[in-house]
């Protein structure tokens, strides 16, 4: 069974997350963050891998790909470097 923190595992939960946030790093590669709540009380998630490891995309397209993959209306915030 998928984790409820990889992408098939948020796709099977009937509640979507509230907010979504991509995060750009250093090195041009970005991550993904979710949450049920409210983002102002900054409790987010990172989406994860198989292995448990913080899934990380080679382009924001790729990862807002995986964002249409669980719902299609979001709100994403962009933190960039």
């Amino acid at each position: 069974m998928a984790s409820p923190l990889e992408i098939s595992g948020l796709q099977q939960v009937m509640v979507k997350p509230v907010a979504w946030r991509m995060v750009e790093h250093m090195d041009e590669m970005f991550t993904l963050d979710f949450t049920y709540v409210d983002p102002k009380r900054g409790e987010w998630a990172e989406v994860r891998t198989r292995r448990g490891e913080v899934k990380r995309y080679k382009s924001a397209n790729a990862a807002i790909a995986d964002i249409k993959r669980v719902q299609n209306d979001a709100v994403v915030y962009f933190n960039g470097y």
